[in-house]
């Protein structure tokens, strides 16, 4: 039922951008994307990450860092902690990140992406 619904959402985004209606198209993949999230994570990330691409494309920074962010939290209720900093960090290098979003994301020192950057950096020495 799940995979039917992210389904029904892809072919509506479809629809929209057929219509030149970029924000609807976007709004549609997230919603496939939250339906994705029950059956198939991997499928709910490639469809945030198309949403993101359109939210970019629209100058919607503040909704790109948000969903980017969506991913990052995926990974790591994933046990993917390797691929959450890769996308905390894109998330920095994009300036996608919003001012008041950043003091509650990964700039902590206690940050998983910080210290194993840490404990990398120390093993090295």
């Amino acid at each position: 039922m799940w995979r039917e619904a992210a389904d029904a959402f892809a072919l509506l985004a479809d629809c929209h951008l057929k219509c030149d209606s970029k924000h609807e198209a976007a709004q549609a993949h997230v919603e496939a994307a939250n339906a994705n999230k029950k059956v198939d994570p991997a499928a709910a990330i490639a469809s945030l990450r198309v949403a993101i691409s359109h939210f970019t494309d629209m100058g919607r920074l503040s909704i790109a860092a948000k969903h980017l962010k969506d991913i990052a939290e995926q990974y790591e209720k994933d046990e993917k902690e390797d691929d959450a900093c890769e996308v905390r960090r894109r998330r920095r290098r994009r300036r996608v990140l919003p001012s008041a979003d950043q003091s509650r994301d990964d700039t902590s020192a206690h940050h998983p992406c910080n210290t194993s950057s840490t404990r990398h950096q120390q093993s090295i020495h």
